[in-house]
């Protein structure tokens, strides 16, 4: 008994060591510190912070205590759909009267992972095996498995992969009660962690559940099981903010996209927050078909492919492997590998299928959106598996032998992406500080932080990262994993119509998106009370302080350049808002992915031209644009007008088959703003949102897309 608890001891003294050698290397020395913050500012990982310093500021909300407000006013955030590993966010802001704002963590729970990866990696081994300093070599491959460094390097929440090696331990233990009830309980938990592991668990929940069935015909002992775990589940989940937005916004866009390609196996490359970064010093690159393929990183490492070679050789030489009796994980690995795969399967850099699939599959598998990840189990389950077999074939010395000379090669081969990643070489290492006095100021002078451009994840967010952690003042600029488009949207048309109506909130100010927007306010907010000044490179909209405008601040906005329209210049929009195109578009403008083109979006939006060069008193405008008809029946009506523009008044019906996309505008140079200003402005009626039409879940009202204009004589 004493040698047992002795072996104990020494065996997690082993883990905790190793763990913590492992932390040590990967984060380096500076930001063991729990208080040094920086490294964690960078990519998906900043979103995070911010997430968990807005939530630990905050006050206890109830029901849903995941609720976190502030961080995204317009979006409905929760800690459920941030990568903070909601878990410790909560046991930590209970312990807020014990730690400072500039507390992390995220090093804690890399050691966590670390510890959890290596340790149950080695029960499971130890439990096929029952080889002690076999199963201890082996765990050093689940640490030493590339997939696991990749996404320390992007998302903190997904380093917990030993939460599918757990579950795969409970799965081999003899007792049913206990195999099933441990993993409900592992259901419950990984959804404190990061749901992409929920979903994983659940697939294989129901699959060891209908072969238990099947096998042992224990209707009453699974239909128990199952309302224990929904009636745990959902609860946990309400609490935690996964209900706290629309099913539809729970959907991301990338399934398809983001994904495994078929060799991803063998294929080295991947990035990190620095760039790109090649793990193996033996096999070459191999291309991907599209650069989303880089979510599906599943590249083994030359000794686990090693591994996982001989092991196979030996299964179907010596078929000691009883297939009937694995048949659920042979599932598993067809559901899984499907599922990273998607309806688009990809062969290096050629396409071997691409499948056309029903809009409402599409939906329900857009909750994956990087299917990709969904190979994780997949490869746990070769490296145990195989670990397996070779423990079979040999004696104990040979397969000790064996899996030390694999696993020296793996830590050859893998060292040249390992180095990428000791020493916080993955993590971020700039400063982000706000300068200006300014800042601190308008911490005191309003109550929120908004955007003339209200979206998540944009330009705006990473402008004010240093104002945000240091102020944790309410903002509507954010980065966050899924949120309630609708209330963003409105939050955004909100703005819009209190800037054309000069009548702004005055407990927040505004962050000026672009050159356009500030080019248009200057003319819509002239002589007010309200101040746009420039300040540590972003534009600011501060309402009721026109008095902090110095003669420089003024100097500057004035001569803001704006675009100079020529005659018979064409003006294209079919792309990606540019420098060129930014300085035209006023307010109202969206960019739009799936038609790779520019729209109103909303009820308004505006141009902003300079007619300096122009000589003659009057000209026309030919502008092209398509309107957005997204159903039947539907009639979108445009009203272009502004100062020294002819009113013109069209509308667009989807039986028109889009004939009138055409529209030829009259200005009189006299009679614009200081003779020379041209503002034109399109007021639309009758836009609808995709998701009106449940086309995709994106909420914008976008209502004519604008394609290009040319200056024409009269």
């Amino acid at each position: 008994m004493k040698q047992n608890k002795k072996i104990y001891i020494l065996t997690q003294l082993f883990f905790l060591s190793f763990a913590l050698i492992l932390t040590s290397l990967i984060l380096g020395y500076k930001n063991l510190n729990i208080f040094n913050v920086t490294w964690t500012l960078y990519d998906d990982a900043i979103g995070d912070y911010l997430s968990w310093l807005y939530f630990k500021n905050d006050i206890w909300r109830f029901p849903v205590i995941g609720e976190n407000p502030n961080f995204g006013i317009s979006g409905s955030s929760t800690m459920a759909f941030s990568g903070a590993v909601p878990f410790l966010a909560i046991i930590f802001k209970s312990l807020n009267f014990l730690i400072s704002d500039n507390f992390t963590y995220f090093g804690i729970w890399i050691f966590i992972c670390f510890y959890f990866q290596s340790r149950i990696s080695f029960l499971l081994i130890n439990k096929l095996t029952d080889d002690y300093y076999y199963s201890l070599i082996g765990s050093i491959f689940f640490c030493l498995s590339p997939i696991l460094f990749n996404q320390i390097g992007i998302h903190f929440s997904l380093v917990g992969q030993w939460i599918i090696i757990l579950s795969f331990y409970f799965y081999i233990n003899e007792n049913t009660e206990k195999k099933f009830l441990y993993n409900i309980f592992l259901i419950l938990f990984s959804t404190l962690v990061h749901f992409y592991f929920t979903m994983m668990l659940l697939i294989i929940y129901a699959v060891f559940m209908l072969f238990n069935f099947f096998e042992k015909k224990n209707l009453q002992f699974h239909t128990k099981k199952i309302l224990i775990l929904i009636l745990a589940l959902l609860p946990l989940m309400y609490v935690v903010g996964y209900f706290s937005i629309p099913p539809q916004d729970t959907l991301g866009v990338g399934y398809g996209y983001y994904k495994l390609n078929l060799l991803s196996p063998i294929d080295p490359s991947s990035i990190n927050s620095n760039g790109s970064v090649f793990w193996s010093r033996i096999i070459p690159d191999i291309p991907n078909a599209t650069a989303g393929e880089l979510e599906g990183f599943s590249y083994f490492g030359l000794g686990q492919l090693l591994l996982i070679l001989i092991s196979f050789f030996l299964f179907f030489k010596k078929k000691i492997f009883d297939i009937k009796k694995n048949l659920p994980y042979l599932l598993l690995i067809l559901i899984f590998l499907l599922i990273s795969l998607t309806h688009k399967i990809d062969v290096g850099k050629y396409s071997l299928i691409d499948l056309d699939i029903n809009k409402y599959v599409f939906g329900i598998l857009s909750l994956v959106r990087a299917s990709g990840r969904f190979f994780w189990p997949i490869y746990y389950f070769l490296i145990f598996f195989s670990i397996y077999i070779i423990s079979l074939n040999f004696s104990k010395n040979v397969k000790i032998l064996i899996i030390s000379l694999l696993l020296i090669i793996q830590f050859i081969d893998i060292s040249k992406g390992l180095k990428n990643y000791l020493f916080a070489e993955a993590f971020n290492k700039k400063k982000y500080n706000t300068i200006h006095q300014i800042w601190k100021d308008l911490e005191q002078d309003y109550q929120a932080v908004s955007s003339t451009y209200v979206k998540n994840q944009s330009i705006d967010f990473n402008n004010i990262i240093g104002f945000l952690k240091e102020s944790v003042i309410p903002t509507e600029i954010a980065y966050i994993a899924r949120f309630d488009r609708k209330k963003l949207i409105d939050a955004r048309y909100n703005n819009y119509q209190n800037f054309y109506q000069n009548n702004l909130d005055m407990n927040k100010f505004y962050i000026i998106n672009n050159l356009g927007h500030v080019n248009h306010l200057k003319f819509l907010l002239k002589n007010t009370k309200h101040a746009i000044i420039k300040r540590d490179n972003s534009w600011l909209l501060l309402p009721n302080k026109a008095d902090l405008m110095s003669d420089k601040d003024i100097l500057n906005l004035s001569s803001l350049k704006i675009k100079e329209i020529k005659l018979n210049e064409k003006l294209i929009f079919n792309k990606k808002i540019s420098q060129v195109t930014s300085e035209v578009l006023g307010l109202g403008w969206s960019y739009d992915h799936s038609t790779n083109g520019i729209w109103s979006d909303g009820e308004k939006a505006s141009i902003v031209l300079d007619t300096k060069n122009l000589i003659k008193k009057s000209y026309h405008l030919e502008i092209d644009i398509t309107p957005m008809l997204l159903k039947d029946n539907q009639q979108i009506y445009l009203s272009v007008s502004g100062d020294g523009v002819v009113t013109k008044k069209l509308s667009f019906e989807k039986s028109d088959k889009i004939k009138k996309d055409k529209i030829e505008i009259k200005f009189n140079k006299e009679n614009l703003i200081n003779k020379r200003f041209l503002i034109i402005n399109f007021d639309i009626e009758g836009a609808i949102s995709a998701i009106d039409v449940r086309k995709s879940p994106d909420a914008r009202r976008l209502g004519i897309r604008l394609n290009n204009l040319i200056l024409i004589d009269n």
